[in-house]
């Protein structure tokens, strides 16, 4: 299967070994979810961060599920914000 926004590597050769962040409208972060589920299916941890001090010493805490993902890689890893999420910790 050719992937071109994966440049021709396969998954998890050559790629950053970082997760990714999906930044949408808060209208529709659990659209958003819901396709993440649906396509990707066991593939990946989906992580939903809600912005904010305290929150986000929570997300990234070593005790929370960030930290203790399922997945080996970075990459297999998705966090879904909505732009008021960010816009708050900015």
């Amino acid at each position: 299967m050719n992937r071109p926004f994966f440049q021709g590597h396969r998954l998890g050769e050559g790629l950053e070994n970082r997760p990714h962040l999906i930044v949408v409208p808060n209208s529709i972060v659990e659209q958003w979810k819901d396709e993440i589920k649906t396509w990707l299916r066991h593939e990946y941890d989906l992580f939903i961060y809600n912005g904010g001090r305290v929150s986000h010493a929570e997300f990234f805490s070593e005790k929370a599920a960030f930290a203790n993902s399922r997945m080996t890689y970075g990459y297999q890893k998705i966090i879904l914000a909505s732009h008021g999420a960010i816009a708050v910790d900015s």
